[in-house]
């Protein structure tokens, strides 16, 4: 089923929150094409992360910005629908134990 962008947006903020995310819109005046969002993860790990409907393609710009941020070591993701929200959750509550793992080894 397709979603419009603006219910995906909304359904991926508010997963995010719950695992004690901020996010944030993004909007770079004289940046045409950055992406829609920035998750800023408890940990200082930050996505940039770009909504589109599941048939939605990158526009060129998009897709240059999505290089320039992966090639500079930046997390980018793509979100087309539900089961791309559930990997980048998945992926952060991963990336939150490991933190709090190596946390605790310290200790």
């Amino acid at each position: 089923m397709d979603i419009l962008e603006k219910d995906l947006e909304k359904k991926m903020k508010d997963r995010l929150e719950k695992l004690g995310c901020m996010v944030l819109k993004f909007t770079s005046p004289g940046n045409a094409g950055v992406p829609d969002r920035l998750v800023l993860v408890p940990g200082g790990i930050v996505w940039f992360v770009e909504l589109k409907r599941d048939n939605g393609k990158l526009r060129p710009l998009q897709a240059i910005w999505k290089e320039r941020i992966e090639s500079m070591g930046g997390n980018y993701r793509l979100i087309r629908n539900e089961e791309d929200i559930n990997k980048l959750c998945t992926i952060i509550a991963a990336v939150d134990i490991l933190i709090h793992c190596s946390n605790v080894r310290k200790h």
